[in-house]
């Protein structure tokens, strides 16, 4: 029979576990790569993270502009072409209008958001968001995009000590993934609405007072039908989460029959 201690144990590995493998080990192996590429710097990609970018760009979205070799980083860097973020995407934007066909753009104009940046239709969303005056999304979240890798392997470093160290007062440690997905939506809301409140008029086509992007369900911007939902990543953050609590409550009650 597993102990209580030993519960709490297992249920934390499992949240470590998905943790690293969906968000710490791209986002930090890929740290600064792709905002290099952005900004065309001429990066350099060695064989190991080669292979890893292919890995991580199994079963996702395409943009249709990217004809050939979507899982050869180094092509897409060399060809200034539109790049992916390796990390799994925690929410989605996307866009619909008459001009964007659903047998081309099957998903509308879409936007991936994750810890380290932005993936999809970024570039053709830029040049939607232009003609109202909108910042590019790769300046959205700098500081959050910055802050991430570490952020990530100080969680993962918090719950590997929990894992190890069997003391009561770690419980407390837990708090903090357990918070992360609410960190998340306050991180996510505040850029939307910075977005929305950071106009530059004398860039823009057309004229639309301040507001704040929908963050979450539908919405409509112009003439543009909008949708904004969680994806796979955040319901990842919630199973962390919840296998986090269910963590705390194995080592309380070990304590408390103790």
């Amino acid at each position: 029979m597993i102990s209580n201690l030993n519960k709490s144990k297992l249920f934390t590995a499992v949240a470590v576990i998905i943790l690293i493998v969906a968000f710490v080990f791209p986002v930090v192996t890929f740290d600064g790569v792709l905002y290099d590429a952005y900004n065309k710097k001429g990066t350099k990609v060695s064989p190991y993270m080669q292979k890893f970018w292919k890995i991580y760009q199994t079963g996702r979205y395409l943009s249709p502009d990217i004809f050939k070799s979507e899982d050869n980083l180094q092509y897409l860097i060399d060809s200034s072409m539109p790049i992916s973020v390796p990390s799994v995407p925690i929410w989605y934007v996307s866009l619909d209008a008459p001009q964007y066909p659903r047998d081309i753009y099957k998903e509308g104009v879409i936007v991936y958001m994750h810890f380290d940046g932005v993936s999809g239709e970024v570039e053709e969303m830029d040049t939607l968001n232009h003609y109202i005056g909108m910042k590019s999304m790769w300046t959205g979240g700098n500081f959050a995009k910055t802050v991430a890798p570490y952020f990530l392997l100080f969680v993962m470093l918090i719950m590997f000590y929990y894992i190890i160290y069997n003391k009561k007062c770690l419980n407390y440690l837990l708090y903090i993934p357990i918070c992360i997905p609410i960190i998340y939506l306050v991180v996510f809301s505040y850029t939307m609405y910075y977005f929305g409140h950071d106009l530059v008029a004398k860039k823009a086509s057309i004229t639309l007072a301040p507001f704040t992007p929908t963050i979450f369900g539908e919405g409509k911007v112009a003439q543009f039908y909008t949708h904004s939902y969680p994806d796979i990543g955040f319901y990842l953050l919630l199973i962390i989460s919840i296998l986090s609590i269910i963590s705390i409550y194995y080592r309380s009650k070990h304590f408390r029959l103790k």
